[in-house]
Formats: structure tokens, sequence, C-alpha cells
């Protein structure tokens, strides 16, 4: 057999070595390619959770937000007014600012910034990768509690002054306190009975007239009271009382429930019994039925269902008393009588205090927005 030539070994050794660099070629392109997806299995990683984390600081800020608009429930003396509040997944940096303040014509306008930080587990790459955060910003305006007294005492029954009566009912507003004054007396219609020369105010010594008597009447509806409302529990009582119950009593005479200016509710009739502690009662002061306010001195607003009598001893309100309110409901309310040392004041200053804790945030419509840049409002 003839020896293999020198050109035929050198054909098949170039053959037998071709394979290492294609063998080399798709290694490196494998290579290329699972690093590749590798990469971009990180990238994606990496997208969803600055995805994640940007959400959860959206969340945070925004829950910020509500938690301010509940939690702070009388308005702020100063502005700025920063605060912090921690939620879960995260902190948010709160500031109230006045962007306008109010006027004779004009309320004042406030923005609310909600600066969210989504401090949670897992929603940073590393310790290098910033804190997610996210604005939120809403417009709004404080609305405050509103009550507006026709007179500094009104009755939806009749009032009748009997021999003796002394005091004063007086519609001229107290020293130094906003707003106008009012009538003395408001009655409905032909329903008062005795001497007028206690009485004063817008109207002189003269009751104003409110409308027509009883429960289908108009005078009802002069006073901008829901009263079915208000015992069905719209006024929530910070302290409720039953009539004849001693121990209420005893608690109702202690000054210290009086300090923020309650909403205080006797189910029943306030009989004589019933006294304030030295110095008053201040707040709301709701009575369902009959109320003898005799030796009571209150400051702010006394709303009572049925009749009110004062005599005997030193009947002393500050800001507006109601009564007859149960015409409202369809009963027949007897007549109130004053025969005794009663002094009503209409006071605006005690009952804007009275009605302090009725007031509110009202939010602009379409005024919360996204990502408020922040440098606009430090």
């Amino acid at each position: 057999m003839p020896a293999p030539s020198k050109a035929n070994a050198w054909r098949r050794e170039s053959r037998g070595g071709f394979a290492l660099p294609m063998v080399i070629l798709v290694t490196l392109v494998l290579t290329i390619t699972v690093g590749a997806g590798l990469l971009l299995t990180a990238a994606d990683h990496s997208a969803g959770t600055d995805h994640d984390a940007h959400i959860k600081a959206y969340t945070v800020a925004q829950t910020g937000l509500e938690r301010y608009f509940t939690d702070v429930t009388a308005l702020p003396t100063t502005f700025p007014d920063p605060r912090t509040i921690t939620v879960p997944g995260g902190t948010a940096n709160v500031t109230l600012h006045r962007m306008r303040a109010a006027s004779s014509t004009d309320s004042a306008i406030y923005v609310l910034t909600s600066i969210g930080q989504a401090t949670g587990a897992g929603l940073r790459r590393s310790s290098l990768t910033p804190v997610a955060e996210r604005s939120v910003t809403q417009f709004a305006t404080w609305q405050s509690g509103v009550f507006d007294a026709n007179a500094a005492y009104t009755s939806l029954a009749a009032v009748n002054i009997k021999n003796g009566a002394s005091g004063s009912v007086n519609g001229f507003n107290a020293s130094g306190c906003p707003g106008g004054d009012v009538a003395g007396l408001a009655l409905p219609d032909g329903t008062f009975a005795g001497k007028n020369d206690f009485i004063s105010g817008t109207n002189g010594n003269t009751p104003l007239g409110i409308g027509t008597p009883g429960p289908a009447g108009t005078a009802k509806d002069s006073v901008g009271i829901d009263w079915a409302g208000i015992l069905a529990g719209s006024l929530a009582p910070d302290y409720g009382f039953n009539s004849g119950n001693n121990a209420h009593k005893q608690v109702f005479k202690d000054a210290i429930i009086y300090a923020n200016w309650p909403v205080v509710k006797i189910n029943g009739d306030l009989d004589g019994g019933w006294r304030t502690p030295t110095g008053g009662g201040r707040g709301v002061l709701i009575v369902t039925g009959d109320a003898d306010l005799s030796n009571i001195e209150w400051r702010g607003i006394a709303l009572v269902g049925g009749a009110t009598s004062f005599s005997g001893g030193s009947v002393n309100v500050f800001g507006a008393l109601i009564s007859g309110l149960n015409v409202q409901l369809g009963q027949t309310v007897t007549e109130s009588t004053m025969n005794g040392n009663l002094s009503v004041q209409y006071n605006s200053c005690d009952i804007a205090q009275a009605v302090l804790k009725f007031g509110g945030w009202r939010r602009y419509t379409n005024s919360w927005s996204d990502n408020w840049p922040t440098y606009t409002v430090q």
C-alpha cells in the first residue's frame, strides 16, 4: 500500500483542527446569550423593584395626606405646619401651607403637601439605592362650624312673662365679639304675653315674629336646627345623662367635664335639681324634654325640646337659647314661663367656641395633584 502523500496528510490535519475554532465560537455565542439573558433578567428585576417602591411611596404619601385631614380637627395657628406621620410601609412628611389669608369677603386657601418615603423591606436594590419618594398635594379650605341665631332667646312655642320677672333678654352682641346684633326674643306670631321692658335687641323691646305657630306652622322651619337628626345622633354627645339619675346630676355639676366645650345631652326633663358648677357649664346643652333653668349658668348654645321655665334663682345664658324644638317632631309644646332673675345675653364668641369642634376641612374639587414639585412649597 503506498504511503500517504504530504498534501493528503495536510488536508486531514486541517479538517481535524477546524472543529476547535467552531467550538470556541459556539461557546462564545452561548456565553454572550446567557450573559445577556441574565443581564435582562437583572434589569427587569431592578425595574420591578423600583416600580414597586415608587407605587408604595405614592401609597405612603396619599395615606399621610388623608391622615392629616382626619387627625387635624382644629385649624393650626401658625404656618407652615409640618408633621411627620408614620404609616404602614413608610413615613410621610406632611406640610400645610396657607396660600391666601382670609379676608372679609374671601376664605383662606391652604395647600397640603405630603411627601411619602417608602422604607419597607425589599424596596432598595442596595444600600446605595435612594429611598423612593412621591409627593401628592391637595388644596383645601377650613369651614368653621356655623350657628345662625334669630335672637338671644328663640322659642317655637308661646312665652308668658309673669309678674316679678327681672333681668334681661339682650340681643346686642357681647362687647368685642365679631358679628352683628340680633333680636332679644324671637317667637311665632301672636304667642307672647306679659311685659316686655326687659327685652332689647335689633327689634327693640318687641319680640321678633318668625312665622306661624304649631306643628303645621312655618316658625318651626326658621331656626335652622335639624332637631330630629340631633336626637337620632347626628350631634353625638360627649356626655349623656338621664333626667332621674342622681349620680348623673353630680357629674353634671363637675367643672372638669366642661374643659373642652362638650356636647351635653339630658334625656328627658331637666328639673330644678340640676345645677351647673361654680363658673357655669359651657358647650352645647341638649335637653330632649322640658327644662327648668333655675340656678343654671351656661355659655354656648342651649337647645330644649320642650318648654323652659325660669324661676327662683339666677339664670344666666351667654350665647343663644332655643326652646320648643319638639314642635318640629309634630308635638304640641306648652308655653314657657319667665318668672325670676333671668339673663340671656347674645354672645357670638361663646357660640363660636361651642361650634368650633364642628368645623372641618373642605377640599376644592379638581385640586389634587401628583408629584407636586417640592421646591415650590419649601
